[in-house]
């Protein structure tokens, strides 16, 4: 799958982040619905030609709409060091040919989360074995003052493992593997059910609240205009 490069943009002055920096806590991409057990990555299994798809939870940190460029990359050295993921204009020869993202570019509203899918489709003569990459967001600034224009970027990975094995194998773990995912889904319907909740008995209180005082001030009021005659 061929990626467009940010070389790309016509500007004057070009600014590159790559987390981890001090600008990079603007958003985030977390592993979705993770366990205080489970790694801080996604790891998935496939076997030759067949597919899989890990979910992921992009965070928009700032107060103001946010929008985003995804990808998927191959790892280029150390698979613990998240720098270490390509970036989009590098030859890529597994992950960042198998891997797709459900939404390349997407909006998100201030300090809002978006859930989003990373499918890989392994072609049938992948050699067996471990590959690494990551997931990376993109997120492009465009400054225009009088004399020029400064674009900056911040960049934040998610790290992928994708272990190639034997059909068998593959549909042991896929079986297992949906049942994990359709526990989380059921535990964040759950999760938004109980904040929809919170929600509504606050909103409650608060009429409730409201209530009392206006009934308060009724009272007082033809009491001290009793008092009064």
């Amino acid at each position: 799958m061929k990626k467009t490069s940010l070389a790309a943009l016509s500007v004057l002055i070009f600014l590159t982040i790559i987390a981890p920096t001090a600008n990079a806590d603007t958003f985030a991409i977390k592993k979705y619905m993770q366990g205080q057990d489970e790694g801080h990555y996604i790891e998935v299994k496939a076997a030759p030609g067949t597919s899989i798809s890990g979910k992921f939870v992009l965070m928009n940190n700032v107060d103001g709409i946010g929008t985003f460029q995804l990808e998927v990359n191959d790892n280029e050295t150390d698979a613990k060091d998240r720098s270490a993921i390509k970036m989009a204009d590098l030859p890529q020869e597994h992950i960042g040919l198998w891997g797709t993202i459900s939404e390349e570019t997407i909006t998100i509203a201030p300090l809002e989360t978006a859930t989003l899918e990373v499918i890989f489709n392994v072609p049938a003569d992948a050699a067996l074995g471990e590959y690494w990459g990551g997931v990376c967001g993109l997120k492009i600034t465009t400054t225009d003052n009088d004399s020029s224009s400064i674009v900056s970027q911040v960049r934040n990975c998610l790290r992928i493992k994708l272990d190639v094995v034997t059909q068998a194998e593959f549909d042991e773990f896929y079986a297992t593997y949906s049942e994990e995912q359709e526990a989380k889904e059921e535990l964040a319907e759950e999760l938004a059910e109980q904040t929809d909740n919170r929600s509504l008995y606050a909103k409650y209180r608060f009429m409730a609240a409201a209530g009392l005082i206006t009934i308060f001030a009724i009272l007082t009021v033809a009491y001290t205009q009793k008092k009064s005659k």
